[in-house]
């Protein structure tokens, strides 16, 4: 069954031009301190093909709420990211909200059959290790994208709860 766009709710995801500076606004705003810090390069398809992406990901929790902050680096699929950013001086910006399919892989792929299409357009998709993801640009309803997950394994008891 495909599932309710905004079901399974659990993460708002920010990007940022530096984030030591978006972890200092968070811990003085918010009281976050605590991060599990992951600098990834990966290969990500797009709808023009295979692209890479360079990032910093900091995640922790705010008791049930995931925090993602990112910091794109590099890579030719890094303007998913940083179009959103200011041309010059720190940006923290809202970017997606993070959606988690639940159970087993065949779930995923239920789900996965149902998007790439005119009303759940693909803007990136990946598998990372455990992981699989998609970002549906959800823009135009909502000024936002929606990334959805699928974990083989928890690898949220990892990141830190603030």
């Amino acid at each position: 069954m495909f599932p309710r766009l905004f079901g399974n709710f659990f993460q708002h995801g920010y990007v940022t031009t530096d984030m030591a500076q978006a972890k200092a606004v968070f811990e003085k705003q918010y009281g976050v301190s605590q991060y599990l810090d992951i600098d990834n390069t990966l290969d990500v398809h797009t709808p023009s093909g295979l692209k890479t992406l360079d990032l910093k990901i900091s995640l922790a929790y705010v008791d049930n709420l995931q925090v993602e902050l990112i910091q794109p680096v590099g890579g030719s699929a890094a303007e998913l990211y940083s179009q959103v950013l200011p041309a010059s001086g720190f940006g923290l910006v809202i970017h997606h909200m993070g959606y988690m399919i639940t159970g087993p892989e065949e779930n995923w792929h239920e789900f996965r059959r149902q998007i790439g299409n005119d009303t759940y357009p693909i803007a990136i998709e990946a598998e990372v290790g455990p992981v699989k993801f998609a970002y549906i640009d959800t823009r135009k309803t909502t000024g936002h994208f929606s990334e959805y997950l699928w974990m083989a394994q928890d690898i949220n008891a990892m990141v830190p709860r603030n």
